[in-house]
């Protein structure tokens, strides 16, 4: 009987046990799962995080929500060298008593075991008396660090739930750390792209200066030359006059012949003057770039030389010309010398035929080729004739100063382009001017 009552009397407090405990525990998951789905909003605000350090301070109240530690700390890899590097410790004065245990621990390997883990490690202390947390701060690129915590003595081992819930709070640690570090790198990449762009930006525009102020000299050296030289040449051909006027009916024929020879000499030297000057001027003071229609070009060219086209009984025939981006009138001059080499070099007796055609690249470049049945050029000789008064011919079978091909190509090369000839002797030339659409 007294057996009876006495099991009457336990089974309450034994009950009553039971519920406290259960009581515990469903608080205990209650607060857990509040900490799990508050982690969304945690997250998000490490994002406004670039500091490691900063981000591990915020977090560990979470961890202690779930564990009270006695002390923890921030291990990040530093990868020059390899090894771990203490970042924070809370509190402070016990950061060397944790790096003592760390250096215990990666002595013995018992590191490297913990980072391999899945879930966190509870391992005893040196002195076999303490109890430490070991949480691994991974993400699938990488290994970032180790979480380590000591927890007070009157705490048992963890139950399992406990270690699920650290689990996924340092998960978050491990993506927001990863973040904030790459967020620092591409900072740091972007304020040297920014520091390479703004060096290069410099340079640039030191050249440009340097350019300006070279053209200007080349404009400068070019007007004083041009009057220098042609200074000299007005007064030869002054005193070339007065002379003859002065000598008149006392000059016999040698001597007329002479002077007709100085006069057609320095007239020639003029014309070469002009010459370098139009070469000068296509970099100096070309026009803007802009979009044209080369038809209209081609056809004020055909216009410009009717005279010359009717007087060599010529025939020039076009594919329709595209439109782009160029100088009007530096096109202009260069189909100008183009199809007025065409006639001259015409070969005896036979009418010029001449083609221009129009073919669009693959790359976006407009390939236009002005083809003629004149007399033809050595192969050997084709570059060469791209030279400044570079000639193949004598001045009395075919007059010039061998300027022509030279401003052509230079204005082809100032539109971005290239200029070249194809030919044999007696099958005529083809000259191919490609130029792109764009400018």
């Amino acid at each position: 009987m007294d057996n009876q009552d006495e099991i009457k009397q336990t089974m309450p407090r034994d009950m009553k046990s039971r519920l406290d405990h259960l009581e515990r525990k469903n608080q205990w998951y209650y607060s857990a799962l509040e900490l799990v789905a508050s982690l969304g909003e945690i997250h998000r605000s490490f994002k406004h995080l670039e500091d490691p350090d900063e981000i591990f301070r915020d977090a560990s109240p979470l961890l202690q929500r779930v564990m009270p530690f006695e002390a923890i700390a921030l291990y990040l890899v530093d990868s020059d060298p390899p090894r771990f590097e203490s970042h924070t410790c809370d509190p402070q004065e016990n950061q060397d008593a944790v790096q003592r245990e760390v250096d215990h621990w990666v002595d013995n390997g018992t590191f490297a075991w913990a980072l391999q883990q899945p879930q966190p490690m509870w391992v005893k202390g040196r002195s076999g008396e303490t109890t430490w947390f070991l949480q691994g701060l991974a993400t699938r690129s990488t290994v970032l660090g180790m979480i380590v915590a000591r927890i007070p003595e009157s705490h048992r081992q963890p139950h399992p739930d406990t270690n699920k819930v650290l689990s996924i709070i340092a998960q978050h640690i491990a993506q927001a750390i990863e973040n904030a570090l790459l967020f620092r790198k591409t900072s740091e990449q972007n304020q040297e792209l920014e520091e390479l762009v703004k060096k290069r930006t410099l340079a640039l525009e030191k050249k440009t200066v340097e350019l300006e102020a070279q053209i200007r000299e080349v404009n400068d050296f070019t007007q004083i030359a041009s009057h220098d030289l042609r200074e000299p040449l007005r007064k030869l051909t002054l005193f070339s006059d007065r002379l003859k006027s002065h000598l008149q009916d006392k000059i016999d024929q040698r001597a007329s012949d002479y002077m007709e020879i100085m006069n057609r000499a320095v007239n020639r030297l003029g014309t070469q003057i002009d010459g370098l000057l139009d070469l000068s001027r296509v970099t100096t003071q070309g026009q803007q770039i802009q979009k044209i229609n080369l038809d209209r070009a081609l056809q004020f060219v055909l216009n410009e030389l009717a005279l010359e086209i009717e007087e060599s009984e010529a025939t020039i025939q076009h594919d329709p010309m595209p439109s782009l981006h160029a100088d009007p009138l530096q096109i202009q001059q260069v189909f100008s010398h183009l199809l007025h080499n065409a006639i001259k070099y015409r070969t005896p007796g036979k009418a010029p035929e001449i083609r221009v055609t129009a073919v669009k690249n693959e790359n976006g470049f407009w390939l236009i080729g002005i083809h003629d049945n004149g007399i033809g050029i050595e192969p050997a000789q084709q570059e060469k004739i791209f030279k400044p008064f570079e000639r193949l011919h004598g001045q009395k079978q075919y007059p010039g100063i061998g300027m022509g091909l030279s401003i052509c190509r230079k204005i082809v090369d100032r539109h971005g382009g290239t200029l070249h000839v194809e030919s044999n002797i007696g099958k005529g030339a083809s000259f191919f001017i490609c130029l792109p659409e764009s400018g």
